[in-house]
């Protein structure tokens, strides 16, 4: 309470787990975002403490979308008309870019994460090139040394300039198939939470082309998101 500027007063002091991300402050409520990096080993969950009191463990909302890691996305609201009043809730995702905030709603992205995947690689780059029964040899096969080996009698049959040619044809057609697969995972996934009167309600997930250059690539508008990437 600052209305005596000469002697503030602290009427509520909160705590959230996590490091501080970014704030908002819209009409008589606060909207605080704390991010925390889930280390590996025994998870730790989010914790809200009023003074030394520990007053909330925040419901964990999770996605069906890998990611290299994994941070709390911890929102929090404050009615600052009722100080006793506060909500918390978390969402477990990945590394997030961009935070951007209208009067009714948080929208979180990040860029979208894909593991690689050799065998799938191996089968739509190298697998065509070869003759018909090196394919027939290496269909349904799994394991990669076998894989190695079969592939190693095959290389050993050709002559120095054949294996040459070959080899400038695998690379060119990874080439096309990193092209193909870069337009294809250069995505950004945007988590939309609903926030009318202090309220933390998580309402969908959707994802666009390319990426964004910072919060000031989206805004809202009557009801739409639009998106600049």
């Amino acid at each position: 309470d600052v209305e005596d500027r000469n002697n503030p007063e602290e009427l509520k002091e909160y705590s959230v787990s996590g490091n501080y991300n970014d704030a908002r402050m819209i009409g008589d409520y606060i909207y605080f975002i704390s991010k925390e990096y889930i280390y590996g080993g025994d998870v730790i969950r989010p914790i809200v403490f009023d003074g030394d009191v520990r007053i909330a463990m925040p419901e964990i909302y999770y996605f069906d979308i890998p990611y290299s890691s994994y941070n709390y996305h911890t929102i929090t609201s404050i009615n600052l008309e009722e100080i006793d009043s506060i909500v918390s809730k978390t969402l477990m995702l990945g590394y997030s870019n961009e935070l951007y905030v209208s009067e009714n709603n948080i929208y979180i992205t990040s860029n979208k994460y894909y593991e690689r995947e050799p065998l799938k690689e191996f089968s739509e780059i190298v697998l065509p090139l070869v003759d018909e029964t090196v394919q027939n040899e290496l269909k349904g096969v799994e394991d990669e040394e076998k894989i190695v080996e079969i592939l190693e009698n095959y290389y050993n049959s050709m002559s120095e300039k054949e294996l040459e040619s070959f080899m400038e044809e695998i690379w060119k057609a990874q080439d096309e198939y990193n092209s193909k697969l870069a337009a294809q995972r250069d995505r950004t996934i945007i988590h939309k939470i609903n926030i009318e009167e202090g309220k933390i309600e998580y309402d969908t997930i959707g994802e666009v082309a390319g990426h964004m250059l910072n919060q000031f690539s989206l805004d809202e508008f009557e009801g739409n998101l639009r998106v600049a990437t």
